[in-house]
């Protein structure tokens, strides 16, 4: 059996890669920008939280603040170049790619979240080489901010000198995760599921069934989660447990499409599609808790055809209904000859009227010879 998933995706960039992967100093792409990776030789920079009063060697930014509160820390930035450099800073909100990687907007993305909460106290810093700037900056949580998990990033970028055809940005940033006190509501949903079959032509009808669906996250907590698929014909005849990988990590309002393949499914007519995700929660420092709701399940049905077999049936049939629409013809053909062929004289005998004025003409006369005409024809004469 051969499983296929989206969920098996690979990582586009390695940039991309390290925002997922929790280090001190990760790299995020956004739409219509280009992503250095880790051997690009024009990345000669790093970022990481400051060690102050909020933690020291963080991974990342994390807090848990009541709406209306406001946190001071700042962002590190070190040149490991031997020329200065100048680099763009700015704050950006988070969203789950389509591939599940967790990144971030790009500068000209207008922020509405944890972007829009973030106040850097330059947007734009010079650094000697071997040097590392601290740059400090205001969290401030709005007094209307939604209870639950928000996510964005700090970045630092740096666009090619002068004016090129191609525009290229090389960003490197650090997450920022804040969950606002209040009612934490985790919940996710299986969307929009689906399972077809390509039928199959073979002798032993068997052929490849694709199971589609969306998982959403409609709650308001960061969760991932373990997927179970079963795919089988009517009662469970020839079920296949379907391997899935786990979920990303989902944030709020983020969705992730899931495709997987089986190959050498038998078509028996109709096939059944069962999956159960089992949630688990995120806290904000990036550890799963148990704090999780119950499973979500959802099925689905699809025509599972095996084409030779049917083409056998409809031989068949066609053969029969030929066959009937003959013998009715030609019982239709024996009834009519049948009606065609009636004794006339038995007819008679039996009480119905028979005109015999043809087989007897000297019997009219004798009839009429006492009558008006017959003596009619006598004056005449």
């Amino acid at each position: 059996m051969r499983v296929h998933s989206r969920t098996i995706a690979v990582v586009s960039t390695a940039i991309a890669a390290a925002f997922m992967l929790l280090p001190a100093a990760v790299s995020v792409a956004s739409t219509a920008t280009a992503s250095a990776s880790d051997d690009d030789p024009t990345v000669v920079w790093g970022v990481r939280p400051a060690d102050n009063a909020e933690g020291t060697d963080r991974p990342n930014y994390s807090y848990v603040l009541a709406p209306g509160s406001t946190i001071e820390d700042a962002f590190v930035v070190t040149n490991h170049d031997e020329e200065p450099l100048t680099l763009q800073l700015y704050a950006a909100d988070g969203f789950v790619s389509a591939t599940g990687q967790l990144d971030v907007r790009g500068r000209e993305d207008e922020a509405s979240d944890v972007g829009a909460w973030v106040q850097l106290a330059v947007d734009e810093v010079t650094i000697e080489p071997g040097v590392g700037v601290e740059v400090p900056f205001t969290l401030s949580i709005p007094p209307n901010a939604t209870p639950g998990d928000h996510t964005g990033g700090i970045i630092s970028s740096m666009s090619p000198p002068g004016d090129t055809t191609i525009s290229v940005e090389r960003r490197l940033g650090s997450r920022v995760h804040v969950r606002v006190e209040g009612e934490l509501r985790p919940a996710l949903a299986i969307q929009g599921m689906s399972v077809s079959h390509t039928g199959s032509t073979d002798l032993v009808p068997r052929g490849e069934a694709t199971v589609r669906f969306t998982v959403a996250n409609t709650g308001n907590a960061r969760i991932s989660g373990s997927v179970a698929l079963t795919v089988h014909g009517p009662f469970g005849l020839f079920k296949r447990v379907v391997e899935v990988p786990d979920l990303p990590e989902l944030l709020p309002g983020s969705r992730f499409d899931v495709e997987a393949l089986v190959s050498e499914m038998p078509a028996t007519g109709v096939i059944f599609a069962n999956a159960t995700v089992t949630p688990t929660v995120v806290d904000p420092d990036g550890v799963v808790t148990t704090t999780a709701p119950q499973p979500v399940r959802a099925t689905a049905w699809g025509w599972a055809l095996p084409w030779l077999a049917l083409a056998v049936v409809a031989v068949v049939l066609a053969w029969l209904v030929r066959h009937v629409v003959r013998r009715r013809r030609r019982r239709r053909a024996t009834r009519r000859a049948g009606v065609g062929s009636i004794d006339t004289s038995h007819v008679a005998g039996q009480g119905a009227t028979v005109d015999v004025t043809a087989t007897a003409p000297s019997a009219v006369p004798n009839s009429q010879s006492e009558s008006g005409p017959a003596g009619t024809s006598e004056n005449m004469r």
